[in-house]
């Protein structure tokens, strides 16, 4: 069997290409883990507040369930329905925040 030296180069050439081509990240890079113990303290006294506030009215969301921005949009709304003042949904906000879907 003879082999088309054009053939064979064009398949060469395009597995050179391929191969050399950059690649596309698919992965998500979370943020750094909080280790200032202030934040840290916030951000459990907002999972504490949230645990037993929200699921009085409702079941828990995940937070990991919801973006930053989303979690913005939706306590915006339900904070004053529970009743909590600013501080409480400043703590809410930064446990869900944190532990919040992170876009790619």
């Amino acid at each position: 069997m003879k082999i088309n030296l054009k053939y064979s180069f064009a398949i060469i050439l395009v597995v050179v290409i391929v191969a050399c081509s950059p690649k596309v990240k698919t992965t998500t890079t979370a943020p750094a883990p909080v280790t200032d113990p202030i934040i840290l303290a916030r951000i459990t006294e907002g999972k504490s507040i949230y645990e037993s506030n929200c699921n009085k009215c409702h079941a828990l969301f995940n937070p990991g369930k919801f973006t930053e921005t989303e979690w913005t949009k939706y306590l915006n709304v339900m904070a004053p329905k529970a009743k909590v003042s600013n501080e409480q949904k400043d703590a809410i906000y930064a446990y869900l925040s944190n532990n919040a879907k992170h876009k790619n």
